[in-house]
């Protein structure tokens, strides 16, 4: 692998490795470890890598939402790590392209499995792991960079969460209609008020909606 492309990488990435060759070695599909015998593949990096997500993904969970039972946490948790969102942050990137992969093994031609792609961002995230001496503050920085905007609360459930927060809590809550849809604009705005301050706003193609996005939007600030 080319210097510039390890530093392409990085700045993609948003982290110089001090090891490079670690950083390699996230790129290393085992077709071609197997293939070139000096070559170690990222497996292991992928196991470490792996844990490190579902912890760090776990820990934020529940400090953003402190009032969530651990079932509800588990359900955000499962939505967030899946292969499909993951491997959709890896194609938004255009890592796959650095790939080191065996001949007549999978290539570009033909596409990367969603696995494949998950295991490259596990891997990184390992990488970065072993890099800082097994210290996890650039493995929660990477993570939280990539996937915290990702955190998938169920549609449907935003106003319902709502109201369970606040009934925990022993707080109010209180939708206003701050803007009605017209012709050609469709679109409602609503104001979240929590014993009587309002704390967020939302919009949407109907009032529900825009309670929902309402919800939503102070859920993730609690």
């Amino acid at each position: 692998m080319h210097s510039s492309d390890l530093q392409e990488i990085e700045r993609i990435i948003g982290y110089t490795f001090k090891n490079k060759e670690l950083l390699i070695r996230a790129f290393t599909h085992s077709s071609y470890a197997n293939e070139h015998k000096n070559e170690e593949s990222y497996e292991r990096l992928e196991f470490l890598g792996d844990a490190v997500v579902n912890y760090v993904v776990g820990l934020f969970l529940y400090e953003t939402f402190p009032t969530f039972g651990e079932g509800k946490l588990s359900k955000i948790r499962a939505g967030t790590v899946d292969r499909q969102t993951i491997a959709g942050v890896v194609d938004d990137c255009g890592l796959m392209k650095y790939m080191r992969t065996g001949r007549g093994s999978i290539n570009l031609q033909n596409g990367f499995s969603t696995k494949v792609k998950c295991d490259l961002f596990e891997s990184i995230i390992g990488a970065a792991v072993i890099d800082n001496n097994e210290d996890l503050t650039v493995a929660k920085r990477l993570v939280d960079r990539f996937l915290s905007d990702k955190i998938k609360l169920n549609n449907t459930d935003y106003k319902s969460l709502l109201l369970e927060h606040c009934a925990k809590t022993s707080k109010n809550a209180e939708f206003i209609l701050l803007k009605e849809g017209k012709t050609g604009d469709n679109r409602f705005a609503m104001a979240l008020l929590i014993d009587g301050q309002k704390v967020s706003e939302g919009s949407g193609p109907s009032k529900k909606e825009a309670e929902r996005e309402a919800a939503k939007i102070y859920l993730k600030t609690l």
